[in-house]
């Protein structure tokens, strides 16, 4: 794998909880026919102090409830994988100390898995989705009639867009990827566009062959919405790294002239800074 691909690999996950931000917040999961409290926002879901292979939950939404919703994608039925969820919500729970609910997304082919583990003191409980149940031919076609119309996309057609490869497709999960991030490149509005490719991208990382994704990396990369994407958020990186760097000379009693001087951040910036640091 060639180091570009594995700095696409690794945005992705930036992109993604960027994206189902922006797409999501206020809304509910009841897509999934899970009936939920509004989301606030995504949440960066690693788990450092898991010690296994996979420290990282797939997302995790915090609610306007006060609780959290974690959702994990899975094309195949493993033996440990709920114990690998328990383990995630549990370490969430440790850090978060707030209700934690959690749902299982499993692809098409899949009709039946196991939720729930009886450990004696200790009861988990999965809530599963079977996204073979939706006709993703149907869903398809209506989009793409849809968007050739112009027309604008509601929140449902947004959220059918993104998981159109996990339904029950005519044609296998990579080439229906594929025509969802066409689709998404047909949208007239260019901010739907980052939201739903950025979406689609993330989200493909779950349950796409990794040469597909690689293709399909490599032909999004030239196209100006990518662009966009990456220069954003290398963008976002150096605005970051500018803060940290006037947080330390700060805690360091840098006089505030030199930290402009040096990070390039205006003097209302730092000043904000400041007041938060005493707040």
């Amino acid at each position: 794998m060639k180091s570009d691909d594995i700095k696409i690999a690794h945005a992705n996950y930036d992109i993604v909880f960027k994206s189902l931000t922006g797409l999501f917040k206020d809304q509910t999961l009841e897509f999934y026919g899970l009936k939920t409290a509004p989301i606030v926002c995504a949440e960066p879901a690693e788990l450092p102090q898991i010690q296994i292979d996979e420290r990282r939950m797939d997302f995790v939404f915090y609610l306007s409830d006060d609780s959290y919703m974690h959702l994990e994608f899975q094309t195949t039925v493993k033996e440990d994988d709920l114990l690998r969820f328990k383990l995630y919500d549990t370490l969430l729970y440790e850090q978060k100390r707030k209700p934690v609910r959690t749902a299982v997304i499993y692809g098409a082919g899949i009709n039946s898995a196991p939720v729930f583990l009886d450990h004696g003191s200790i009861k988990y409980i999965v809530e599963p989705v079977f996204m073979g149940n939706y006709d993703g031919d149907e869903i398809y076609n209506d989009l793409l009639e849809k968007i050739n119309a112009g027309l604008s996309l509601t929140v449902q057609d947004k959220l059918n867009l993104i998981f159109l490869p996990l339904m029950r497709n005519s044609v296998d999960k990579s080439r229906r990827a594929i025509d969802a991030i066409e689709l998404a490149q047909k949208v007239e509005d260019k901010n739907e566009q980052i939201f739903l490719i950025g979406c689609l991208v993330g989200i493909s990382d779950k349950f796409i062959d990794e040469e597909y994704v690689r293709n399909m990396m490599e032909v999004l990369r030239m196209t100006r919405v990518m662009q966009a994407l990456y220069k954003e958020f290398k963008q976002e990186g150096i605005e970051e790294e500018k803060m940290e760097t006037a947080k330390k000379m700060m805690e360091d009693k840098v006089d505030i002239n030199l930290i402009v001087k040096y990070t390039g951040l205006m003097i209302e910036e730092i000043k904000e800074l400041m007041k938060e640091d005493r707040d």
